[in-house]
């Protein structure tokens, strides 16, 4: 952050625009003709001061969802989960001393003595992040967003001057709620500053994910047709609960998993993780495969949650020859089951983030994935156990262990 936006992001903090809109009231701002960016003030309620900024109006699209989620009822609460993850957007959050980095803290306290800047109060600290589909916020980031985020700054602080004087059904009128379905007001730059001069029209279109199918594994699917049609499944794609982090200096994200359950045994299936299942669906499905062939039974039906899941489980119905049904009020016990994994991942249970490994740890941790290694795929693994060792990799993931483990156990994972 350099002195300008410093100074930028400080008047944004003084002008208090939150208190004049809320984050469901969008604007956009045309940047020289170059690219329209969409901003939304967060703050309201004093939780969270923020400036989110989308620079794609499939973005937009995407918010809107998420804005009318609370009205509309998800599946599962990984649905939900996803439904906020899945967006893309840079913010300028402000946030308390003690929970800001240490170098911005530095930088910022030196730029407020340097300009005889005195701030009080809670949140006062600005910070920078960039927010991916399925990432957790990261930083730093990368500089030519930099400028964007300036234009943003300085829109949102002529804005707050031309609300000025203004009551709340008026500045309501000026910048109506995206979910209303009106034009979008948009702001350009002239000599007087960035000023409202006509209104666009709401995206209808978000970002589409296009899945890519390959030749299933062959072998596994005729060895698949050799076992009884006993299986009842019903199946969802979903994030999983919590993120992972390979790599110390990337955001943290979240994998995909098919997760089902047959309901003839209430057996629980939870294979086939993929960082993009639009690129990866051919690997989840094989993975798919193997588990059923481990557990004995293929399926006479499979019932799934949304049209994303049936595209995903086309080809594997269509190899075997059964209907794949889009059914969510069928996929009860699939909805329980997920409602479960999210709970269990609020509980903290399975939080190993902080682990912190001795050397005798990483030997013994160097054992058990050499023997784990020798068994070859998790579908080896005795079924009582194998959920267990499942959440103990998965979160291996995440810990501090060295990467060359983190390779080793991606690779075993992805023998399912």
């Amino acid at each position: 952050m350099d002195e300008e936006l410093l100074q930028l992001a400080h008047d944004y903090r003084q002008c208090k625009l939150w208190k004049k809109l809320n984050e469901n009231q969008v604007f956009a701002v045309d940047l020289a003709g170059k690219k329209t960016i969409y901003l939304s003030i967060l703050g309201i309620l004093g939780e969270h001061i923020a400036l989110s900024i989308y620079q794609d109006s499939k973005e937009v699209y995407q918010l809107k969802r998420v804005m009318e989620s609370s009205q509309e009822p998800c599946f599962s609460p990984l649905h939900h989960q996803e439904l906020f993850l899945d967006q893309a957007y840079l913010q300028v959050s402000f946030l308390n001393k003690e929970e800001s980095d240490p170098e911005d803290v530095a930088l910022i306290q030196a730029f407020r003595q340097a300009q005889g800047i005195r701030v009080r109060g809670p949140q006062t600290f600005p910070s920078i992040e960039v927010c991916r589909p399925n990432h957790l916020p990261w930083k730093p980031v990368a500089k030519k967003d930099l400028s964007v985020i300036k234009s943003a700054l300085q829109a949102s602080l002529d804005l707050a001057l031309a609300l000025e004087g203004l009551t709340q059904p008026e500045r309501a009128r000026l910048i109506p709620d995206l979910r209303k379905g009106q034009p979008i007001p948009l702001m350009k730059k002239g000599s007087q500053g960035y000023q409202i001069v006509t209104m666009v029209s709401q995206p209808t279109q978000g970002r589409t994910s296009v899945i890519r199918h390959q030749r299933l594994n062959e072998l596994e699917l005729a060895r698949l047709k050799k076992l009884p049609k006993t299986a009842d499944l019903q199946l969802d794609l979903v994030l999983t609960p919590e993120p992972i982090q390979e790599v110390s200096t990337q955001a943290p994200f979240f994998m995909y998993s098919l997760v089902g359950v047959d309901a003839a045994s209430n057996y629980y299936f939870l294979t086939g993780l993929a960082k993009e299942y639009w690129n990866e669906a051919t690997g989840m499905l094989n993975q798919l495969m193997k588990e059923l062939v481990d557990y004995g039974s293929a399926p006479h039906r499979i019932c799934v949650t949304d049209d994303r899941t049936a595209q995903l489980l086309h080809p594997l119905a269509a190899g075997l020859r059964i209907d794949c049904q889009i059914d969510p009020a069928a996929c009860g016990l699939v909805r329980d089951f997920e409602e479960d994994l999210f709970q269990h991942s609020l509980s903290g249970d399975m939080d190993k983030r902080d682990l912190e490994l001795e050397e005798w740890d990483l030997a013994t941790f160097a054992e058990q994935l050499r023997i784990l290694e020798e068994i070859g795929s998790p579908n080896a693994l005795p079924r009582d156990i194998r959920s267990t060792i499942l959440w103990q990799l998965y979160h291996a993931l995440d810990s501090n262990i060295p990467i060359a483990f983190k390779q080793r156990i991606r690779h075993f994972l992805n023998q399912s």
